[in-house]
């Protein structure tokens, strides 16, 4: 799959979980390849600082194929 679109999908994910945050950066770098074969997961969780977000993507066998991070103003 294309990584800018699993880009996106992570960044709708931080939107459906925090529909009121306002995004100050996002980085991604893609770790390995996705295919639409199988099904993936977007995932993501706040960090302790509470202005940062980490994101991540995982292939069906549960390996990491994305890694992102928004920081929040």
């Amino acid at each position: 799959m294309h990584g800018p679109l699993i880009a996106t999908l992570l960044l709708d994910l931080l939107r459906h979980r925090l529909p009121e945050a306002e995004v100050a950066s996002f980085r991604f770098k893609a770790v390995r390849p996705t295919f639409d074969i199988n099904p993936f997961s977007v995932c993501g969780r706040p960090l302790a600082d509470g202005k940062t977000v980490h994101l991540w993507a995982k292939d069906h066998e549960g390996w990491l194929t994305m890694d992102a991070t928004a920081v929040l103003t």
